[in-house]
């Protein structure tokens, strides 16, 4: 994609974004405020080595956060939080990629930077519908591989979406929308790497339980770092929502 379509595509996401908004986001804000009080309690439980609700918590806000957002473009309704969405929360993810104009939107991105991601969704889903306990045990060393090039794909965006930043001056929209997609793909991480354990954490089992998690199990072990994206994204998101 050459950088005249590419500009083209991106303000008719604008401006659809801006049609298909929800105008009475009372809700969606309640979700990002129960969010935060999520993050805080995540954060005091991990200082006193309560890791399994530590965990549970960060799962919590991000689950909240991504239901927000996704209800706030209209992909989802309030009856779809319950079902089919639950804790599923990449089920939300999978329908906002492929039904919403910010997933055009994040697809044409990648299109325009030529950057090595895959658009294909049909393993992902597989993963969250059949395979999710691989998630779960999922080890510190592969969390970090995917905040990395998460980082480098960040760094990437911010220096070529500088160019767009007169663009949006001249259609008055503030250059905070072109943290948009850079949040998106990190709540849908974040969101993905928490989602299994919603239960875990809470009931034990003789597969997976909350005596698991030890500072040796890799959601554990990276959730300080995991807490402060998710704290970006809330604002991103609370931003977004505000416009």
């Amino acid at each position: 994609m050459n950088r005249g379509a590419f500009l083209v595509e991106f303000m008719d996401f604008l401006r659809a974004a801006g049609n298909r908004k929800r105008k009475d986001p009372v809700l969606e804000k309640q979700y990002l405020n129960a969010a935060r009080t999520d993050l805080k309690a995540c954060r005091i439980l991990y200082g006193r080595s309560m890791y399994s609700l530590s965990v549970y918590h960060l799962q919590q806000a991000m689950e909240k956060s991504s239901k927000a957002w996704i209800l706030y473009l209209g992909v989802i309704t309030e009856d779809d939080l319950k079902r089919p969405i639950g804790h599923r929360t990449p089920r939300a993810f999978l329908k906002l990629l492929n039904e919403s104009d910010i997933g055009k939107m994040t697809r044409g991105l990648i299109e325009y930077l030529n950057l090595r991601v895959s658009t294909d969704t049909s393993g992902y889903r597989d993963l969250v519908e059949r395979k999710y306990s691989e998630i779960t045990a999922m080890d510190y060393e592969s969390i970090k591989v995917l905040l990395d090039i998460l980082d480098k794909i960040e760094k990437a965006v911010a220096e070529q979406l500088k160019e767009l930043k007169p663009l949006l001056k001249s259609f008055e929209v503030p250059d905070s929308i072109l943290e948009v997609p850079i949040a998106f793909a990190y709540l849908w991480l974040v969101a993905s790497i928490t989602f299994p354990h919603s239960e875990t954490t809470r009931y034990p089992s003789k597969n997976f339980g909350p005596s698991d998690y030890t500072q040796d199990l890799g959601i554990v072990k990276a959730l300080p770092e995991l807490v402060k994206i998710a704290e970006k994204c809330v604002n991103t998101i609370s931003q977004y929502i505000n416009i």
